[in-house]
């Protein structure tokens, strides 16, 4: 599988851990595989959503160390650049 291959890459490898499905599967898989790496959950302030308490969910569950991240709206503002 592509996460196999990837996980042992040089330099290590993290996961954005957003709370979504894409990257609660990604957490899903890498646990199966029996490998618990880094997960970041970046949240900008005045964000709308609860996806951080998903990701905090996600990562204890899969046994993936959890680093939040956070911004302040000038973050927001940049992403259309």
């Amino acid at each position: 599988m592509a996460t196999a291959r990837c996980v042992d890459a040089e330099p290590a490898v993290a996961l954005s851990l957003s709370g979504g499905v894409d990257s609660s599967c990604l957490a899903a898989v890498l646990k199966q595989e029996g490998r618990a790496v880094a997960a970041y959950q970046f949240a900008a302030s005045g964000s709308e959503g609860d996806e951080r308490s998903i990701a905090r969910e996600v990562a204890a569950h899969c046994g993936h160390h959890l680093r939040l991240v956070d911004g302040g709206p000038e973050v927001l503002a940049a992403l259309p650049e």
